[in-house]
């Protein structure tokens, strides 16, 4: 079960925003700031990674054991998505939130579509700690 608030605009309808942790922010920030439309986060997301992967190769050139550079990189990829993992509904509630979408609700669902199906319906009201059986 995970926790969405409810965005309502009076044109575009309900969106969804899922609290917590994001995992496909965490291992593909850029992708999915792309995806979400956070063009600013985006580019920051864009010239972090590339400042990630040269300091990478800088730093891979005094690392002579291919094992110490794979974990070397793999400590840079889980150091740069803790950000993005940590502040990614965050920063989809900030964009919606200047296209003048509203918090609606907040809805316990197990997926975005089921929240939004229960904010349409109307079963959702303020906190909504429901599970699927509605």
């Amino acid at each position: 079960m995970k926790v969405f608030d409810i965005y309502r605009h009076p044109r575009y309808g309900h969106a969804a925003v899922a609290r917590g942790f994001s995992w496909p922010a965490f291992l593909a920030p850029s992708v999915w700031s792309a995806t979400c439309g956070l063009g600013s986060v985006t580019l920051y997301l864009v010239a972090w990674s590339t400042l990630m992967f040269e300091l990478m190769q800088l730093t891979g050139g005094l690392v002579d054991h291919p094992a110490l550079r794979s974990l070397l990189l793999l400590m840079l990829v889980a150091g740069f998505g803790i950000q993005p993992g940590r502040r990614a509904s965050h920063w989809h509630a900030g964009r919606l939130k200047s296209q003048e979408f509203r918090w609606n609700c907040t809805v316990a669902a197990s997926s975005a579509r089921r929240a939004l199906k229960m904010a349409r319906s109307g079963k959702a009201d303020g906190v909504v700690p429901l599970d699927d059986a509605g």
